[in-house]
């Protein structure tokens, strides 16, 4: 029972660390950001599934495309690039459709020739004109004399797979030792204050995140995610939360503003953000977003332009302050390991939950999609970003482990079942094996006491020329009673469960009674038996103690008898000149002894000695010595005669 308990409780244990292994493992891989790229690209495939949305209205893009710059060479000069003077006179057209506020998002590099101070004097004039710098490595300056409420940073922060998935609101340049705005949130901020009367603030709930109206902008911290324990996040960023339309704002090109320069319906009170467009001048950045589509001449490889990241940047700003459009955020560190421990104890809940596999499969399959389906419910509702990839990596590790072990333990019991119907095969048939050899011994035993001691005594008579034709006659007639008293005998016990009667000659002996009357009834009747070494008794002697009646079982009593009438008889055939028989049975403490003792001579008391000599009564002492876990021995009595002894504990009885 101990041994079992404890298997028990190693497999339980075996099985707990198996569960708990897996998710330390899985906790750790979070904890060392190897799963990043999966959840965040877990979190490009939740963009792109969201419906699509209507253009942006409040933003235009003014592309700046080779046919523009081929036009403004052949008018100014061969140089590549594009002409000051040019630019200068885009902006004026564009500022005179009274937009809310223009950004030149074109890098100093790519401007030449003369009219600089043009350009200077229109942000003398309009505050709402910006324009841009690279502030971070590579760094690009801007135009010289630009006041620096009007100058922003075009930077965007790039993850590890090359792709751009956030940007920056505010951040501190180290070179510069200034704190900058990036051009998206200036734009947003312009647009918000001139339009709308909504000013910036610090966050309520996040003092270093800035708040527009009611609207706090989520700021990327080392400890949420889907950039947990990333240390690559600098000032104040924010993920985008791309615009899920093909075509998510409007554009026009420079050259048609030219052509046409009324465009004040497309331009008034909006956002104008001007770039290069044309492929040999512009520069693009990857994203895993499907990208606006400009104009086939203006794609670049997988690329999506500056103006139309920008424009995403700045519309979701816009869109969530004034149109309650959700903004992406991720929940804290706390939070994500509480929900990975969670699904890991959920896993082994749900391996352990059937014993079918693939009832435990299909609950696997569905709690998996049911987790997928609500982590996007909930991003497409609140913006909240549930990672779903490691909790469902995490759910499927536990839950398949659990499977396995359950699947084990089905063919560990079908095995053991199957030992176990093997095992009771055996023990019924060593049963009937034994039940056979039983009614064998029986038989034998049967015979032995009567026909055959009858057969004995008809023998030695002949042998000894001590009877006649007409004795014989009778004694064949008593023994072919006596054949058939024991052949009814048997066939009567064996329709009885328990063993009831002890046939011995012509006597039926009762087993139920008490060892000590029983075994003086088989005394008894022994002695009737015609021996001739019973004529010469003169002393007999028997004494009894009792013995407890649950003591011994009927078989056992059945033995008993049988060893006590054969070693009574042995005395008659064998102990010549024999004078005395003195039979006991003796308890002492927790040992009962038989013995039968004679005085006789010239004889091996018959069937009852040791060794090779031994016959069927000796064979029935050494079988009762072991039924009875006693001891059988007989002894040479000084000057003569023998004893037979058998001894046997009552602690170990069976019956006890």
């Amino acid at each position: 029972m101990l041994r079992t308990r404890w298997s028990q409780l190693k497999q339980m244990l075996i099985q707990q660390s198996l569960g708990i292994g897996a998710i330390a493992f899985l906790l750790s891989l979070k904890a060392t950001g190897v799963l990043q790229a999966i959840e965040l690209n877990q979190l490009d495939q939740f963009l792109k599934l969201r419906p699509e949305e209507t253009v942006e209205n409040r933003i235009l893009l003014v592309k700046i495309d080779q046919l523009y710059l081929d036009r403004m060479q052949h008018k100014y000069s061969d140089r590549a690039g594009l002409e000051y003077q040019a630019l200068a006179d885009l902006t004026q057209l564009i500022l005179a459709s009274q937009p809310a506020t223009v950004a030149l998002d074109i890098p100093v590099v790519r401007l030449s020739g003369d009219g600089q101070d043009n350009l200077l004097r229109l942000f003398e004039q309009y505050p709402e004109l910006i324009t841009v710098e690279k502030a971070f490595r590579p760094r690009i300056p801007p135009i010289s004399s630009i006041p620096a409420q009007q100058l922003a940073f075009n930077d965007f922060p790039i993850d590890l797979d090359g792709n751009v998935r956030r940007t920056f609101l505010v951040s501190y340049t180290a070179e510069q030792e200034e704190i900058k705005s990036s051009l998206s949130f200036r734009l947003a901020e312009l647009y918000l204050d001139k339009m709308h009367g909504i000013g910036v603030s610090n966050g309520q709930r996040d003092p270093d995140a800035p708040q527009f109206g009611e609207v706090e902008i989520p700021r990327l911290k080392l400890n949420r995610e889907p950039y947990l324990g990333d240390s690559n996040i600098d000032g104040i960023q924010t993920i985008i939360s791309f615009r899920q339309q093909n075509a998510a704002f409007e554009a026009i090109t420079a050259s048609a503003i030219l052509e046409n320069s009324d465009q004040n319906e497309r331009i008034q009170n909006k956002i104008v953000i001007v770039g290069i467009t044309a492929p040999k001048l512009t520069t693009s950045l990857n994203t895993t977003f499907p990208k606006v589509r400009l104009g086939e001449e203006e794609m670049i490889g997988n690329g999506m332009l500056g103006i139309e990241l920008q424009a995403h940047a700045t519309s979701q700003i816009l869109s969530s302050v004034l149109d309650n459009r959700a903004l992406i955020r991720g929940i804290s560190q706390t939070y994500s390991y509480g929900l990975l421990l969670m699904f890991g104890i959920a896993g082994c809940a749900l391996g352990r939950s059937s014993k079918n596999v693939f009832v435990s499969l299909l609950g696997l399959l569905i709690a998996a999609f049911g987790l997928w389906i609500v982590c996007y419910l909930i991003f497409l509702t609140s913006g909240l970003y549930l990672p779903p990839v490691v909790n469902l990596l995490m759910l499927t590790v536990t839950a398949l482990i659990y499977m396995l072990l359950s699947q084990r333990e089905i063919a560990d019991q079908e095995i053991a079942a199957e030992r176990k119907v093997l095992e009771l095969a055996a023990q019924d048939r060593d049963s009937r094996w034994q039940e056979r050899r039983r009614a064998i011994e029986d038989v034998f035993g049967e015979i032995h006491n009567g026909p055959l001691q009858m057969l004995s005594i008809t023998l030695r008579q002949i042998q000894d020329g001590e009877t006649s034709i007409a004795k014989i006659e009778t004694q064949l007639q008593a023994l072919n009673q006596q054949i058939r008293l024991v052949g009814e005998h048997l066939k009567r016990e064996s329709q009885i469960e328990a063993r009831q009667s002890l046939l011995w000659g012509n006597q039926q002996i009762d087993l139920n009674q008490p060892l000590h009357e029983l075994l003086y009834e088989v005394y008894t009747v022994s002695l009737q038996a015609d021996w001739p070494n019973f004529r010469n008794l003169k002393v007999k002697s028997r004494s009894f103690d009792p013995l407890g009646q649950a003591q011994l079982s009927n078989e056992e009593k059945d033995w008993l008898g049988r060893f006590l009438a054969e070693a009574i008889c042995n005395v008659g055939k064998h102990a010549h000149g024999a004078t005395r028989l003195v039979v006991r049975g003796q308890r002492c403490s927790e040992r009962y002894t038989l013995s039968v003792e004679d005085n006789g001579y010239n004889g091996h008391n018959g069937d009852i000695v040791l060794g090779d000599r031994a016959g069927g009564g000796t064979k029935m002492a050494r079988e009762l010595e072991c039924r009875m876990n006693g001891t059988f021995s007989r002894e040479q009595l000084s000057p003569q005669g023998f004893r037979c002894i058998l001894s046997w504990s009552l602690q170990s009885s069976k019956n006890v």
